[in-house]
């Protein structure tokens, strides 16, 4: 694996492994050979994302307070930085405090529209078509 061990992928088994998941367990899927090249840049792209991000000392992600509280300063590191984060920061609902979240539902949702529109696929596709394809 290149760009980070802790993140949820994991390129060298082809497994994507989901952390608390629909009744709060985790589980793993498998990631297609194709794509994982785009992926993989994807997640550089994150990378330098989150190096600006640190560059401009912006906050970190924010972790749950247990998490916080023991391991100060993990949501700064790319570990914990989202796979598809968003391109513009906004305001923590909670604390006020400015930060960068992840790419929002309605932001992936498009992604997927878009996608199916390009390949040529005439039905209904959503994110869900995804789920039990």
């Amino acid at each position: 694996m290149s760009v980070s061990d802790l993140h949820p992928i994991d390129f060298d088994q082809g497994l994507i492994f989901v952390r608390s998941g629909k009744g709060d367990k985790d589980r793993s899927t498998l990631l297609a050979e194709f794509g994982r090249d785009v992926l993989r840049e994807h997640l550089r792209d994150a990378k330098r994302r989150h190096a600006a991000d640190r560059t401009a000392e912006l906050p970190g992600v924010w972790m749950p307070r247990a998490l916080e509280r023991k391991y100060p300063g993990a949501g700064n590191e790319f570990g914990w930085f989202w796979v598809f984060p968003s391109g513009s920061l906004s305001s923590d609902p909670e604390s006020g405090i400015v930060r960068r979240h992840h790419a929002s539902a309605s932001v992936v949702q498009k992604a997927v529209k878009r996608a199916a529109r390009a390949a040529h696929i005439h039905k209904p596709a959503s994110v869900h078509t995804l789920r039990n394809a």
